[in-house]
């Protein structure tokens, strides 16, 4: 059903001739750019032409304005002014030699015939049926004459040019004159334009214009007919930018640009997927990324660039650049650091990607602990994750060395917290998916990734992953939790 207030647009020239379409109430943009609602496939029409707006009146047909935003718009062979003006029902009107007229959509075809038709009329034809018998000129002629009215009138053989010209036809004529003078002087004045404008850009003007538009790190290339530009642009804001500019330009323009934003972001995530969070900075070199962070020993590094690189097609692979520290650095920081703060009791685990603290700490030895680490990284220079993991007993399954543990805590006494691992099913805990190579994590129905010693939504640490079953650790019991479909 078309809406109320809606019209019918018709284009009367053109390529476009014959085409119709039907408008509802609101604001619509005529132009050549692919962002217009109406796009018109005609040199002379500029790429943000005019604004149509479309008030729906009620019981009445509605109101209908243009107003001119690129380029002028004739309408009755008047210029429209800046701020709109008026656009009657039948009026045609000028954008480019793309001639355009509306009639509401209530209207029947009829409507339109009668359009044409008054459209294709002579615009002297009026006249010439409304011209005054030539009585009243008879006498002008006799005055000047020695013949008689009679004698003039019955003359058979007086050649009609030699009759005087209506004073009516006369002015009709010099109006006509007059228009059409104009419309050839128009119409030479658009075709000298037209011819006269550049047919493109070469390969330095169009890097003089990117300057000038602020995109100063792209680089312009030329493939035969066609200008290639590369390059990297800050964020999707700036490649629409670009993207307009080269839309605008008279020469085809291929773009080959990355974007920043999302580059750092997908070299990111492939660093996420391991367990890894280093910082991605972008370096002035092209297409170079500087990684800044912790992993715990080159193996680990090693594995995790490899890895990284292997995201990336061949062609598109980034120029990594790492500056990372390894665990043995980190203990060597934090030691002392933990030691003035009379915090030398803590569990620091050096995880893959992350530094662990357990313990059962206070709020105010909570933001010591954040302190020290804020210094740490500080002394570094580069971010290390850390995550303070609260616990009511800490049992070491393992034994430590340096290079990974600044100090351990006194062992409890083994006691009924120690007892053997027990089957049950936890509350809250919803395992969505297990992966075992090449790290070992699993998914939960949070959508977050757990690898072996993070701490899941419930609060249990997970110790260890195989793909029958989970071992969880809270306050110091064991519970072993089974996937589902190990038994099958």
């Amino acid at each position: 059903m078309t809406p109320a207030g809606s019209i019918r647009l018709r284009v009367f020239s053109g390529p476009h001739l014959g085409a119709e379409i039907i408008l509802p109430p609101g604001e619509h943009l005529v132009g050549s750019d692919d962002s217009c609602d109406i796009i018109l496939s005609e040199g002379l029409v500029s790429p943000r032409h005019a604004l149509v707006r479309i008030i729906p009146v009620q019981e009445d047909p509605p109101q209908v304005d243009i107003r001119p935003v690129d380029d002028a718009v004739l309408i009755d062979q008047s210029s429209a002014a800046a701020d709109g003006t008026p656009w009657s029902p039948g009026s045609p009107c000028l954008l480019g030699s793309t001639m355009l007229a509306w009639l509401p959509s209530k209207d029947t075809a009829e409507a339109w015939q009668e359009l044409i038709a008054r459209l294709a009329k002579p615009a002297d034809s009026t006249d010439r049926q409304a011209t005054p018998p030539l009585a009243p000129d008879t006498q002008a002629v006799e005055a000047g004459t020695n013949q008689a009215p009679t004698e003039l009138a019955n003359a058979d053989s007086v050649d009609s040019a030699a009759t005087p010209p209506r004073p009516r036809n006369r002015i009709t004529g010099k109006i006509i004159s007059a228009l059409v003078i104009l419309l050839c002087l128009g119409s030479l004045a658009v075709s000298y334009e037209f011819s006269t404008r550049p047919a493109g850009v070469n390969q330095q003007e169009l890097t003089e214009i990117l300057k000038e538009s602020g995109f100063t790190n792209l680089s312009v290339e030329r493939d035969g007919e066609i200008l290639e530009v590369r390059g990297e642009v800050a964020d999707d804001h700036e490649r629409v930018r670009l993207l307009r500019l080269a839309q605008s330009l008279q020469s085809p323009v291929q773009l080959d640009v990355h974007v920043r934003a999302d580059r750092i972001g997908a070299i990111a995530f492939a660093f996420n997927s391991q367990g890894l969070f280093p910082e991605i900075l972008k370096t002035e070199e092209n297409n170079g990324y500087q990684v800044r962070g912790y992993m715990r020993g080159s193996q680990v590094e090693e594995a995790a660039f490899t890895a990284v690189l292997e995201d990336f097609p061949a062609n598109t692979r980034p120029l990594l650049i790492r500056d990372i520290i390894h665990a043995d650095a980190v203990d060597e920081t934090l030691r002392p650091l933990l030691s003035r703060a009379g915090m030398n009791f803590v569990s620091a685990d050096y995880r893959p990607g992350m530094v662990i603290f357990s313990g059962t700490f206070s709020e105010a030895q909570r933001s010591v602990l954040e302190s020290v680490m804020s210094e740490t990284q500080q002394a570094l220079g580069v971010p290390v994750p850390f995550r303070i993991v609260a616990a009511t007993q800490v049992t070491l399954t393992r034994a430590a060395t340096p290079a990974n543990t600044t100090s351990a805590m006194p062992m409890a006494a083994q006691g009924p917290a120690a007892a053997e691992p027990t089957e049950a099913s936890i509350e809250g805990l919803q395992v969505t998916g297990v992966t075992l190579s090449p790290m070992r994590f699993i998914s939960v129905h949070t959508g977050e990734r757990v690898f072996e010693g993070g701490l899941l939504p419930t609060g249990h640490t997970l110790e260890s992953i195989d793909d029958k079953e989970l071992r969880l650790r809270k306050d110091g019991v064991v519970t072993i939790y089974r996937l589902r479909g190990a038994n099958e």
